[in-house]
């Protein structure tokens, strides 16, 4: 028989005592008591119930993860006060992010070592064709890190630069009623010394602050391992825990917010349920062009909420997040070439009437490589920005018109009809009038015959084309709206769209006799509207009086086009364009937040008598 040494034996009796102890306090290990302790243990570890389930190694990791930032190791029926802690660290990997739930109160500790942090750059790799610009400027931080990426791998030195990042991809959800302001955001304390490897508030440590979800540092002149806390705190009101994405990269930040609008989503225009956006020009780059013009499918997408939706606030900023919460998706979504320069739009469906939305505009993280470690793989987010929907119910919208490409905009409407044939097939119908007219002027002959040094038929055709789309296609607003800038057109319709009847309004009214009797209020500039749709009464953003001076400019004077005189007409038949604010009149191709537009000659006409009635006001008198 073997004999323990002398010097041990007295150790041994203390610890033989301890587990006769915790052995007699444990129930008896019978069939149902052994699903009862399963149950109640996976009870205490459940987190987010709203999202799938971890498997149970999974839960028992994130619920052993103390405030402290320690590991406990849990054991059914035991009382964690008699088992013994011990420091739990999770590892990072350059561009591979570490994904956990985490409880409110808990912290987790994690490390990217040295090992990781004077490792070999990733390779860059292309997922979007080069020159990503607008406004001659890179459309993303990210997108500089890139390109800066060989200027700083090419760096000698052991000293290194890290960018670290954190998105929310799920947060605690608020309890009945409902919150109107979101949970806490995480907390991210850094480290960058081995003397300190549980930071915390108060410590010497880098803090990465968190908002809306997302949240970034960079650390310069880094030689040794980072260590990591994020700390989730306790926000009354709000249940379960978060669930987050943290990720480290001495390449390029691993995701990435833009706090600017300009690249976000334009809005083209609504309507009762529906709208259409559009992102800013992609590139200016002629050579980028066409493979953009190719790209399937293409690359940006867009999240759309109501800004006060609970799942939605503290979100925001963070992919990952908008990916998992987002109640309204991007119904069709194509690139498109308008001005010359190609962007990519994108139209929403099963919206709510007269409901402000918050509209993000995302790039998806970059998949053209089979390696899992990707430089920006946790995509990029931009500024949200809010739109409204119509609330009438009689405008729609239209685009992807065969003629009358650049159209797309809310415009007149009654839902029974193929409006798109309607109005590009009327439009096209007169379109080629115009073409005979002009075909007598001699386009192709010597500089000294020609009508303009300045211009040409193929100016004229293009100026004519766009006049006569906006005036033939009139742009559509609420009857109710109280915007300065919009007429009201098509009063003596004797209901309105929804069937309610026009009220016999009294001198003084906008449905006054003498209101009812002039031509610019009784009907639409265009008499098809009235005769084939019957939208009712309904109110137009006029479109830009440089349409009409750009047809004049651009085309022969024998075709005799004259614009109206400012007091004559001019102000019920065109708009005028304000340089760097919303638009107020209407230009095909443009949005209602374009900052800025080249007016470049427009095309348009019909028989030259009919032209000189529809440049007064568009069609009628």
């Amino acid at each position: 028989m073997h004999s323990w040494p002398s010097n041990i034996a007295p150790c041994l009796l203390p610890l033989v005592l301890a587990l006769f102890l915790v052995s007699s306090s444990l129930p008896s290990a019978n069939a149902g008591e052994t699903e009862s302790i399963s149950e109640q243990y996976h009870d205490q570890l459940r987190l987010i119930p709203f999202l799938e389930q971890p498997t149970l190694s999974d839960d028992a990791d994130v619920a052993n993860v103390e405030a402290s930032g320690r590991y406990e190791p849990a054991f059914a029926g035991m009382d964690r006060g008699i088992v013994g802690r011990a420091i739990q660290t999770k590892g990072l990997q350059n561009n591979m992010p570490g994904k956990k739930n985490i409880k409110q109160g808990d912290t987790h500790t994690w490390t990217f070592p040295k090992e990781e942090l004077l490792g070999e750059y990733a390779p860059r790799t292309e997922d979007l064709p080069l020159n990503l610009t607008t406004q001659d400027r890179k459309v993303t931080d990210l997108e500089r890190d890139l390109i800066d990426l060989e200027r700083r791998q090419s760096e000698a030195g052991d000293a290194r630069e890290v960018f670290v990042t954190l998105t929310t991809c799920a947060q605690p959800m608020p309890q009945d009623p409902p919150a109107k302001v979101p949970p806490q955001q995480l907390k991210v304390y850094i480290s960058t010394t081995s003397q300190n490897q549980n930071p915390n508030e108060g410590s010497n440590t880098d803090v990465l602050t968190v908002t809306g979800g997302y949240g970034n540092i960079t650390l310069n002149l880094i030689k040794d391992d980072i260590w990591i806390s994020v700390q989730a705190p306790v926000s009354n009101g709000f249940v379960d825990g978060y669930i987050y994405e943290l990720a480290a990269s001495i390449d390029a930040p691993y995701a990435a917010y833009i706090d600017d609008s300009r690249f976000n989503s334009d809005i083209n225009d609504t309507d009762s349920n529906s709208a259409l956006l559009a992102s800013e020009d992609v590139t200016t780059d002629k050579n980028a062009t066409d493979e953009w013009m190719k790209l399937t499918p293409p690359p940006f997408e867009v999240f759309a909420n109501k800004p006060d939706d609970p799942l939605f606030l503290g979100l925001q900023r963070s992919f990952c997040g908008l990916m998992n919460y987002t109640r309204i998706n991007t119904s069709e979504t194509s690139i498109i070439q308008t001005g010359g320069q190609p962007k990519q739009r994108f139209y929403l469906t099963d919206l709510s009437n007269d409901t402000i939305y918050s509209g993000v505009m995302a790039l998806a993280k970059n998949t053209n490589t089979a390696d899992p470690r990707i430089v920006g793989g946790g995509g990029v987010v931009w500024k949200a920005q809010t739109f409204k929907t119509k609330s009438d119910g009689n405008c729609q919208i239209l685009y992807n018109l065969k003629f009358c490409t650049d159209v797309a905009y809310a415009v007149p409407s009654n839902k029974d009809l193929d409006l798109a044939a309607i109005y590009d097939n009327h439009t096209e119908d007169l379109w080629q009038n115009f073409n005979k007219s002009l075909q007598q002027i001699p386009c192709e002959t010597t500089d000294t015959a020609r009508y303009s040094l300045a211009r040409n038929c193929t100016d004229c055709e293009n100026a004519y084309k766009s006049w006569l789309c906006a005036v033939t296609i009139p742009r559509c607003h609420d009857f109710s709206s109280d915007l300065d800038y919009l007429i009201p057109r098509n009063i003596n319709a004797s209901n309105f769209f929804n069937g309610t009847l026009v009220p016999q309004g009294e001198d003084g009214t906008l449905f006054s006799d003498r209101n009812k009797s002039s031509a610019y209020f009784s009907r639409s500039r265009n008499p098809l509207i009235d005769q084939q749709i019957n939208p009712g009464p309904y109110k137009e953003m006029l479109p830009c009086e440089d349409l009409c001076y750009g047809l004049v400019q651009s085309c022969p004077a024998a075709l005799d086009f004259a614009c109206p005189l400012k007091g004559y007409g001019l102000n019920y038949s065109y708009g005028s364009y304000v340089k760097d604010a919303e638009w107020k009149c209407n230009w095909p191709g443009g949005t209602l937040r374009s900052s800025a537009h080249v007016i470049k000659g427009t095309p348009w006409a019909i028989t030259i008598s009919f032209v000189a009635a529809m440049l007064v006001y568009g069609y009628g008198s």
